[in-house]
């Protein structure tokens, strides 16, 4: 399933979402293929609440609602690390 690039030493990983293979390049295999099962199952929980959505706004509003989900752990990343430098 990994294909190693000699030319820029980046690995090419086919992951499988929402039913459709897509092949993506990185520097590590098994983070690419953690972060695609996380937004299969993010695209199949969209899709189970919203069957009748296209494709698009399928991939769109997965998208939105892991962005969200980014900036509420980052922000609350940063609260804890404000927190800790607080302590020392």
């Amino acid at each position: 399933m990994v294909q190693k690039k000699n030319e820029n030493y980046q690995d090419q990983v086919r992951v499988n979402l929402l039913g459709q293979t897509y092949s993506f390049k990185g520097d590590g295999p098994e983070q690419i293929k953690e972060a695609a099962r996380l937004v299969d199952s993010q695209l199949w929980d969209v899709k189970k609440r919203f069957p009748n959505l296209g494709r698009n706004r399928l991939y769109l509003l997965a998208l939105m609602e892991l962005g969200n989900e980014y900036v509420r752990l980052k922000k609350e990343n940063e609260e804890l690390l404000d927190f800790f430098a607080r302590e020392e």
